[in-house]
């Protein structure tokens, strides 16, 4: 009788609903939104250095780093393009057939690049200098730039430069022939990288709807505030449910920083015949790297590289794997994947939906990847999730070409 009188109270037992998701499901919603606080960077003693931040601002817009004089960082990570290029695969000095990641918020994964070849944004920087397919550059070249044009401010954080002006011990490019002098070039090359590196904790996304939304559920609005459409709500359910995009791609960006062979193909500037082997060779370059976190030029202490002690380049699904992109404006940073294989969202939705018709050209895919097989209706509720995840470009003093004038 109890029971028959709650039932009339609060209403018929087919009024009685079950909750919309499981405790599990919600949590993974709510930890959606906000971003947490920066991760340290322990190979890297300037990283949260503000003076050393704004001089890598002006080193990430430098043209004259590269030999023609055009290309900087800032090439390929664009700010009005999210720090992406949009281009299938990115155009630097050379013909580098992978396509440009965006960079916002990349500081909170202790991995850089696709294949994880760098361990740290200043690594990522330094690598990038000195790749004949990207920048082109040298550590004396670097130098050259650095004391011609930004000894002044590198001196406020840095130290003085050393006098290079003599073209036999310090030539236009290459390295110096005496080792003390390499030393002393070297120490210039790694601060430009750590100074990049700093500057590159400070490229952080801006509010989107599902920020908006994760917050007005957290404070009791269970329709998360009316910041999400039916359509993208029902995306939502698809994203933790039957899609399981959640499996890799969780957290406020979107992303397990993992790498997983997902039968991606290769960008169209690939060299035939050559497959990217992607994880498998990216930690081999990490553990073998002068910049890494256990390099001579860290400034980590014992115990603060835990990531590289694991990292094992004998990992049978390491081949041909690629790291889970962030999906934080993906919406706007279109094409997708290593190769540029999507040139849209909606032709990544339809990869994985399809995913079992397709075959890695290198490595095998993940075996609990399996087609999702979503109806019409379904993947256009997918994508309208997946387009709440984007926000504005950012437009923070960063997030701009350097002016001259500080925030």
């Amino acid at each position: 009788m109890l029971f028959v009188s709650l039932l009339t109270a609060c209403g018929s037992e087919e009024d009685i609903k079950p909750p919309r998701w499981t405790a599990q499901q919600r949590g993974w919603v709510e930890a959606m939104s906000p971003i947490g606080p920066l991760p340290t960077s322990p190979g890297n003693k300037w990283a949260d250095d503000d003076k050393a931040a704004k001089v890598g601002h002006r080193l990430f817009f430098e043209t004259a780093f590269s030999p023609d004089g055009k290309t900087a960082c800032a090439t390929c990570h664009k700010p009005e393009l999210f720090f992406s290029d949009g281009l299938v695969a990115s155009k630097g000095a050379g013909t580098p057939w992978r396509h440009t990641p965006n960079l916002i918020a990349a500081a909170h994964s202790p991995w850089q690049g696709w294949d994880g070849a760098c361990d740290s944004l200043w690594s990522m920087a330094l690598v990038a200098l000195e790749d004949s397919e990207r920048m082109g550059s040298s550590r004396l070249q670097v130098a050259h730039v650095i004391a011609k044009q930004h000894a002044d401010a590198w001196s406020g954080v840095f130290g003085k430069l050393p006098d290079l002006s003599n073209s036999k011990r310090f030539p236009a490019t290459g390295e110096p022939a005496d080792a003390a002098d390499k030393a002393l070039i070297d120490a210039i090359f790694v601060n430009a990288g750590k100074a990049m590196g700093a500057y590159m904790r400070n490229i952080r996304p801006a509010e989107a709807p599902i920020d908006r939304y994760v917050a007005a559920l957290k404070a009791g609005d269970d329709a998360g505030g009316g910041h999400l459409s039916d359509s993208a709500s029902r995306g939502l359910d698809l994203y933790i449910d039957k899609a399981g995009c959640v499996a890799c791609h969780f957290g406020a960006r979107f992303t397990s920083d993992g790498f997983y062979n997902v039968a991606s193909l290769d960008g169209s500037a690939q060299p035939q015949g050559t497959p990217d082997q992607g994880r498998a060779a990216g930690i081999k370059a990490a553990l073998d790297s002068d910049w890494s976190c256990l390099g001579l030029h860290s400034d980590a202490k014992d115990g603060e590289c835990k990531h590289l002690l694991y990292a094992n380049p004998q990992e049978f699904h390491a081949i041909g794997a690629f790291k889970v992109s962030s999906l934080r404006n993906a919406e706007e940073t279109a094409p997708f994947m290593h190769g540029g294989l999507c040139k849209d969202l909606n032709e990544s939705i339809e990869h994985y939906n399809r995913i079992d018709l397709f075959a890695p050209p290198y490595g095998i895919t993940e075996p609990y990847l399996t087609s999702l097989n979503l109806t019409s209706a379904e993947k256009i509720d997918l994508h309208a999730f997946l387009r709440a995840l984007s926000g504005p470009v950012p437009d923070t003093w960063w997030a701009q070409a350097p002016t001259g004038k500080s925030p």
